[in-house]
């Protein structure tokens, strides 16, 4: 059985897809909401994001895919969103039913490899503190926690919650 995974940019037709992972309480949880998003106001935002992402500048979805001979399983997704012409920002979720197979460590890895392609020499993940996992898997790729961090307040918290800062060198 041959595997393989790949990011594909995403299009309408991955909708579907992206809502139901935004409705997984987990998602809902280190995204810092209280509750699922709205179907509607989520569809509005993700065909803006989708109609605009083919130009350098604006945010990137990218569904992480899942190839096993002739099956497609998604995965997951993952946001590049431009910070200068040098660097971008990394984040990621994968769904429940894929966690803890390496598929988030496989799919940075691939992330990384498309962000070189794009010119960039830096990648970025803002991290929350208690986030253990997406820290290790960041870390497993090559990310240092550059020991700087910010204040972000979410909606789920009571107060503001510290963002790590991590960085890869292309």
């Amino acid at each position: 059985m041959s595997r393989k995974l790949i990011l594909d940019l995403a299009n309408m037709n991955d909708f579907d897809f992206f809502y139901n992972i935004k409705k997984q309480s987990e998602n809902i949880y280190w995204t810092g909401f209280n509750s699922p998003p709205n179907v509607d106001g989520l569809f509005k935002w993700f065909y803006s994001i989708i109609e605009k992402q083919t130009k350098s500048e604006n945010r990137k979805i990218y569904i992480i895919k899942l190839l096993c001979d002739d099956l497609v399983e998604k995965c997951g997704y993952m946001y590049l969103d431009y910070i200068n012409n040098n660097q971008c920002n990394a984040s990621i979720a994968v769904s429940n039913k894929f966690m803890n197979f390496g598929i988030g460590t496989k799919a940075i890895n691939e992330f990384c490899i498309i962000a070189r392609k794009m010119g960039f020499k830096e990648v970025i993940a803002e991290i929350r503190e208690d986030n253990f996992k997406s820290q290790k898997i960041f870390s497993n790729n090559g990310f240092i926690n550059i020991k700087e961090s910010k204040k972000k307040k979410l909606e789920n918290q009571l107060q503001k919650i510290n963002m790590f800062k991590y960085k890869f060198i292309l």
